[in-house]
């Protein structure tokens, strides 16, 4: 687990065989932020997110973007956000 932001914690899992990938981030702040994501080796060109939040009970979002291995995410405030990908 690391610390990417004040009140921000991250971890990641891959399973090797499937190529499929899961981010967790969770915002402890009591507002929104937005934090970037790098994902290294052989990431997919896309992420489903799922949130679950004070107003939302595991909710999947659309699906986002990846570009040159980064991800823009936005974390509502006191949330867990699960992004879900899989390996080219």
């Amino acid at each position: 687990t690391s610390n990417p932001a004040s009140g921000v914690l991250m971890s990641a899992y891959r399973e090797p065989e499937s190529g499929s990938f899961a981010v967790v981030v969770i915002n402890l702040n009591e507002q929104d932020v937005e934090l970037p994501i790098h994902l290294e080796g052989g990431a997919s060109r896309e992420v489903v997110p799922w949130i679950t939040s004070t107003t939302l009970d595991l909710v999947k979002q659309a699906k986002l973007a990846i570009s040159s291995g980064r991800l823009q995410a936005k974390l509502p405030r006191r949330s867990v956000v699960t992004f879900v990908g899989r390996a080219r």
